[in-house]
């Protein structure tokens, strides 16, 4: 099992409230990189949080 990212909630609850998926969002949003946002948005794909890419956006899945 891989261990979610330390900020995976905190991005999980900023993702549902803002509605704004992006990475650039999160990197700005908690001061990390390129690769380390990617992850995180990985991990919100994986955990019904976000959808699949789809025509360069993503969908926030599930509400508040």
């Amino acid at each position: 099992m891989i261990m979610k990212d330390t900020f995976f909630e905190e991005a999980k609850i900023n993702v549902v409230k803002t509605g704004c998926v992006s990475l650039y969002n999160l990197m700005k949003r908690f001061r990390i990189g390129y690769s380390r946002a990617s992850r995180i948005m990985t991990q919100l794909e994986e955990g019904g949080i976000v959808s699949e890419l789809n025509n360069g956006k993503r969908e926030v899945i599930i509400k508040r």
